[in-house]
């Protein structure tokens, strides 16, 4: 979830608190109080000004914050660039050069745990773009968790999004995927946290569009109005 608004709708719909994580990137003080007094299992912290935030707001409702840092792996997924945020220019999450600092620090803060990291470098993902993910962006370091050596992360969260199906191509099995996954945590002891939703919601329905009139521009050759 990513918002107040689908934290209550998932809390009305009775989906227990221990089973929600807090994503996005732009959580205010009132969306991080109201996650922490429901006691939902996790939030994902993009940035090292938002981690000092949580921190605040944490000890103001007298909780402590399960925390996964979102690290950006710098890893090419060869998929739409509107879709892409796993390269070093996207906006999301911190450079993966310095995560190991960011959970030193948040080692230090009062109302904080770290306990997991939080790693997404895209959807629709090919084959060869999940093999690269998964090795970067699964493999835990066990020197990563806070600075403590032999400690890794408990809770690695993997957003790679399987992608959906499409007149071109079948993605590669759900199977496929977990196996890739399999192999890259064998031997460690982990919480792996992954999100199905897309996969089966994106399914679901069609968007269909009709073009109504096409224009000449000024500056491209034309463009077309539709209606969805």
């Amino acid at each position: 979830m990513v918002s107040l608004g689908e934290l209550k709708r998932a809390l009305g719909a009775g989906i227990p608190p221990e089973r929600i994580v807090f994503s996005g990137v732009g959580k205010t003080e009132a969306e991080m109080a109201a996650g922490l007094r429901a006691g939902i299992h996790q939030f994902n912290v993009e940035s090292e000004p938002e981690l000092d935030r949580l921190s605040a707001v944490a000890q103001s409702v007298g909780r402590t914050a399960d925390i996964a840092v979102r690290v950006n792996p710098d890893v090419d997924p060869r998929t739409h660039a509107k879709i892409s945020t796993g390269q070093s220019e996207a906006k999301f999450g911190v450079p993966w050069e310095r995560a190991r600092a960011i959970y030193a620090q948040a080692a230090r803060l009062p109302g904080i745990r770290a306990l997991g990291v939080d790693v997404h470098i895209g959807s629709q993902l090919t084959q060869l773009a999940l093999r690269s993910g998964v090795r970067q962006g699964c493999r835990p370091d066990p020197r990563a968790a806070g600075g403590r050596a032999r400690h890794p992360p408990r809770r690695p969260r993997r957003r790679s999004r399987h992608p959906l199906r499409d007149r071109c191509r079948a993605p590669p099995p759900p199977a496929d995927y977990g196996a890739l996954v399999q192999r890259a945590i064998a031997g460690f002891d982990l919480e792996l946290i992954l999100e199905p939703g897309r996969l089966i919601a994106g399914n679901a329905g069609l968007l269909l569009t009709r073009v109504l009139y096409v224009k000449q521009g000024r500056r491209r050759p034309s463009s077309s109005s539709m209606r969805r």
